[in-house]
Protein backbone atom coordinates (compact mmCIF):
# COMPACT_ATOMS: atom_id res chain seq x y z
CA UNK A 1 0.00 0.00 0.00
CA UNK A 2 1.45 3.63 -0.89
CA UNK A 3 2.19 5.55 2.05
CA UNK A 4 2.15 8.77 0.54
CA UNK A 5 -1.58 10.52 1.49
CA UNK A 6 -2.87 12.84 -0.53
CA UNK A 7 -1.98 16.56 0.58
CA UNK A 8 -5.75 17.03 1.90
CA UNK A 9 -6.50 13.86 3.65
CA UNK A 10 -5.58 14.50 6.85
CA UNK A 11 -8.35 17.57 6.86
CA UNK A 12 -10.70 15.52 5.64
CA UNK A 13 -10.64 12.74 7.98
CA UNK A 14 -10.41 15.96 11.18
CA UNK A 15 -13.46 17.11 9.91
CA UNK A 16 -15.11 13.60 9.50
CA UNK A 17 -13.99 12.60 13.13
CA UNK A 18 -15.15 15.91 13.97
CA UNK A 19 -18.53 15.21 12.75
CA UNK A 20 -18.89 12.64 16.22
CA UNK A 21 -19.68 15.14 18.20
CA UNK A 22 -23.31 15.12 16.73
CA UNK A 23 -24.18 12.45 18.89
CA UNK A 24 -25.48 15.60 21.06
CA UNK A 25 -29.02 14.71 19.14
CA UNK A 26 -29.71 11.82 21.14
CA UNK A 27 -28.84 13.98 24.41
CA UNK A 28 -31.09 16.33 23.06
CA UNK A 29 -34.40 13.88 22.35
CA UNK A 30 -35.77 13.91 25.81
CA UNK A 31 -36.06 17.97 25.88
CA UNK A 32 -38.68 17.28 22.69
CA UNK A 33 -41.96 18.22 23.61
CA UNK A 34 -43.03 14.93 22.13
CA UNK A 35 -41.04 13.41 24.93
CA UNK A 36 -42.64 16.07 27.44
CA UNK A 37 -39.16 18.24 27.53
CA UNK A 38 -40.24 22.21 27.02
CA UNK A 39 -37.26 22.55 25.18
CA UNK A 40 -37.54 21.77 21.09
CA UNK A 41 -40.68 21.70 19.35
CA UNK A 42 -41.58 17.79 17.97
CA UNK A 43 -39.92 19.74 14.37
CA UNK A 44 -37.19 19.10 16.21
CA UNK A 45 -36.78 15.15 15.73
CA UNK A 46 -35.65 14.66 12.29
CA UNK A 47 -32.27 16.98 12.37
CA UNK A 48 -31.60 15.69 16.14
CA UNK A 49 -32.25 12.06 14.58
CA UNK A 50 -29.95 12.64 11.72
CA UNK A 51 -27.19 14.24 13.98
CA UNK A 52 -27.60 11.55 16.05
CA UNK A 53 -27.05 9.13 13.23
CA UNK A 54 -23.88 11.46 11.50
CA UNK A 55 -22.40 11.31 14.81
CA UNK A 56 -22.69 7.33 15.45
CA UNK A 57 -21.62 6.50 11.75
CA UNK A 58 -18.44 9.17 11.92
CA UNK A 59 -16.33 6.89 13.79
CA UNK A 60 -17.00 4.42 11.12
CA UNK A 61 -16.07 6.25 8.20
CA UNK A 62 -13.35 7.93 9.37
CA UNK A 63 -11.76 4.22 10.34
CA UNK A 64 -12.72 3.11 6.49
CA UNK A 65 -11.23 6.42 5.42
CA UNK A 66 -7.77 5.95 7.24
CA UNK A 67 -7.23 2.61 7.29
CA UNK A 68 -9.36 1.09 4.55
CA UNK A 69 -9.20 3.14 1.65
CA UNK A 70 -10.85 1.37 -1.17
CA UNK A 71 -13.33 3.13 -3.83
CA UNK A 72 -16.22 1.53 -1.37
CA UNK A 73 -14.96 4.06 1.94
CA UNK A 74 -14.85 6.73 -0.79
CA UNK A 75 -18.17 6.57 -2.05
CA UNK A 76 -19.47 6.11 1.24
CA UNK A 77 -17.50 9.30 2.64
CA UNK A 78 -19.00 11.44 -0.01
CA UNK A 79 -22.31 10.57 0.34
CA UNK A 80 -21.14 10.76 4.39
CA UNK A 81 -20.92 14.88 3.88
CA UNK A 82 -23.77 14.86 1.61
CA UNK A 83 -26.03 13.71 4.75
CA UNK A 84 -24.37 15.69 6.80
CA UNK A 85 -24.69 19.06 4.70
CA UNK A 86 -28.10 17.81 4.19
CA UNK A 87 -28.40 17.88 7.69
CA UNK A 88 -27.47 20.95 8.79
CA UNK A 89 -29.44 22.70 5.76
CA UNK A 90 -32.45 20.89 7.79
CA UNK A 91 -31.44 21.90 10.70
CA UNK A 92 -31.38 25.75 9.73
CA UNK A 93 -34.67 25.25 7.92
CA UNK A 94 -35.90 23.71 11.72
CA UNK A 95 -34.28 26.44 13.57
CA UNK A 96 -36.07 29.53 11.61
CA UNK A 97 -39.48 27.97 11.13
CA UNK A 98 -39.69 26.65 14.95
CA UNK A 99 -37.25 27.85 16.85
CA UNK A 100 -36.63 26.08 20.44
CA UNK A 101 -38.74 27.18 23.42
CA UNK A 102 -35.95 28.27 25.03
CA UNK A 103 -31.86 28.03 24.20
CA UNK A 104 -30.30 24.67 24.62
CA UNK A 105 -27.35 27.08 24.83
CA UNK A 106 -28.67 28.89 28.01
CA UNK A 107 -30.64 32.18 28.44
CA UNK A 108 -27.44 34.45 27.58
CA UNK A 109 -26.47 32.67 25.26
CA UNK A 110 -27.57 34.92 21.94
CA UNK A 111 -30.07 32.90 19.90
CA UNK A 112 -27.76 33.97 16.75
CA UNK A 113 -25.07 31.48 18.31
CA UNK A 114 -26.73 28.22 17.35
CA UNK A 115 -27.16 29.45 13.73
CA UNK A 116 -23.89 30.41 13.62
CA UNK A 117 -22.75 26.80 14.74
CA UNK A 118 -24.89 25.08 12.55
CA UNK A 119 -23.54 27.30 9.57
CA UNK A 120 -19.49 27.23 10.02
CA UNK A 121 -19.72 23.32 10.85
CA UNK A 122 -22.11 22.76 7.25
CA UNK A 123 -19.07 25.33 5.96
CA UNK A 124 -16.54 22.45 7.21
CA UNK A 125 -18.19 19.60 5.58
CA UNK A 126 -19.14 21.78 2.51
CA UNK A 127 -15.15 22.12 1.88
CA UNK A 128 -14.31 18.88 2.99
CA UNK A 129 -16.34 17.60 0.51
CA UNK A 130 -14.69 19.80 -2.20
CA UNK A 131 -11.53 18.53 -1.03
CA UNK A 132 -12.67 14.85 -1.29
CA UNK A 133 -14.24 15.14 -4.83
CA UNK A 134 -10.46 16.60 -6.13
CA UNK A 135 -8.88 14.54 -8.55
CA UNK A 136 -5.53 13.49 -5.87
CA UNK A 137 -8.15 12.36 -3.37
CA UNK A 138 -10.31 10.29 -5.86
CA UNK A 139 -7.46 8.96 -7.24
CA UNK A 140 -5.80 8.11 -4.03
CA UNK A 141 -9.20 5.39 -3.28
CA UNK A 142 -9.16 4.33 -6.70
CA UNK A 143 -5.26 3.24 -6.22
CA UNK A 144 -6.01 1.78 -2.83
CA UNK A 145 -8.58 -0.62 -4.13
CA UNK A 146 -8.26 -4.44 -3.43
CA UNK A 147 -4.83 -3.16 -0.70
CA UNK A 148 -4.68 -5.18 2.74
CA UNK A 149 -5.48 -1.89 4.42
CA UNK A 150 -3.58 -0.07 7.03
CA UNK A 151 -2.19 -0.22 10.78
CA UNK A 152 -3.02 2.59 13.07
CA UNK A 153 0.58 3.85 12.64
CA UNK A 154 0.80 3.55 9.52
CA UNK A 155 -2.57 5.53 8.70
CA UNK A 156 -2.65 9.09 7.72
CA UNK A 157 -2.12 11.71 10.63
CA UNK A 158 -0.24 7.85 12.33
CA UNK A 159 -3.54 7.61 13.75
CA UNK A 160 -4.18 10.70 15.34
CA UNK A 161 -7.87 11.10 14.24
CA UNK A 162 -8.17 8.69 17.01
CA UNK A 163 -7.95 11.31 19.73
CA UNK A 164 -10.04 13.85 17.69
CA UNK A 165 -13.06 10.63 17.62
CA UNK A 166 -12.99 10.48 21.14
CA UNK A 167 -12.91 14.52 22.10
CA UNK A 168 -15.30 14.85 19.42
CA UNK A 169 -17.57 12.13 21.71
CA UNK A 170 -16.91 13.71 25.07
CA UNK A 171 -17.73 16.88 23.47
CA UNK A 172 -21.52 15.52 22.17
CA UNK A 173 -21.56 13.42 25.41
CA UNK A 174 -20.87 16.24 28.04
CA UNK A 175 -22.68 19.16 25.92
CA UNK A 176 -25.13 20.13 28.04
CA UNK A 177 -21.97 21.15 30.31
CA UNK A 178 -20.06 22.50 27.57
CA UNK A 179 -23.22 24.88 27.26
CA UNK A 180 -23.66 25.31 30.92
CA UNK A 181 -20.07 26.87 30.60
CA UNK A 182 -21.00 28.53 28.03
CA UNK A 183 -23.97 30.44 29.18
CA UNK A 184 -22.18 31.71 32.35
CA UNK A 185 -19.52 33.42 30.30
CA UNK A 186 -22.19 34.96 28.18
CA UNK A 187 -23.77 35.90 31.68
CA UNK A 188 -20.27 37.52 32.77
CA UNK A 189 -20.57 39.68 29.51
CA UNK A 190 -24.16 40.79 30.08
Amino acid sequence: MDKEFPRYLSFILIIAAWQTYRIVGAVFWSGLDLSGGGLFPNAWVIPLSQDTLTGLLAPVIVFMMAMRPSVLSYALSISFFVFGIVDFTNGLVVEALYPPFISPMGENVPGSFITGWLIGNMMLEVVALALLLTPTVRHYFIRAEGGSGLSVKDSPMAGKWLWILGFAALNGIFFKQFAAVLNALFGMFN
